[in-house]
């Protein structure tokens, strides 16, 4: 049989071999997230007096995050789930939007009620991911997570199965019929 040499897949082996993903990627990612962070809350001063303060802190910070190796990793676990999470999050905004809804803040989020209600919703959502993402998961989601796929003790796969057909069944005639009536 011929093996078919692929360019891009060494590549990317490579890269993996010289440690960008796990060093490299992460310590970048570290540094962009606490610099942000430090330069929008202005701890130190303005944006302009504290620069070089931000850059030593968030080098320092991004620098400890990747010689802890259980970091990293949940960092390496945590990014795809989120980067999943954010393309459905578009596709659904898309769907919303070929319902003709176009503006989210001025139709779907327009009471305080429904405002509440995404803040728990994404909230849940990001530590579910998180609970996924990381080997041990976080005690109090767990059991709910595993619920969701189908692995708890209550409920069989094959009776989750069910229960999700059912609520797609009902759930989207009405949610269609509902956004149309609009």
């Amino acid at each position: 049989m011929v093996q078919v040499v692929n360019p891009l897949e060494n590549a990317v082996v490579l890269l993996q071999d010289f440690g960008f993903f796990s060093v490299i990627l992460p310590f970048v990612l570290v540094y962009a997230l606490i610099y942000g962070l430090l330069n929008t809350v202005g701890i130190f001063g303005s944006e302009d007096d504290a620069k070089t303060v931000n850059q030593i802190i968030a080098l320092s910070v991004g620098a400890f995050v990747i010689t802890s190796t259980d970091a990293v990793n949940n960092i390496m676990g945590i990014i795809p789930q989120a980067g999943f999470f954010l393309v459905v999050s578009l596709m659904l905004l898309m769907i919303l939007g070929l319902f003709g809804i176009k503006t989210p803040n001025d139709q779907i989020f327009s009471n305080s009620w429904a405002k509440g209600f995404g803040a728990i919703t994404i909230t849940g959502l990001f530590l579910l991911i998180i609970d996924m993402g990381v080997e041990g998961g976080i005690p109090l989601v767990r059991p709910f997570s595993e619920f969701l796929v189908g692995q708890s003790g209550a409920i069989t796969g094959a009776g989750f199965e069910s229960l999700i057909a059912l609520t797609l069944l009902l759930g989207f005639p009405i949610a269609v019929i509902y956004f149309l009536s609009k």
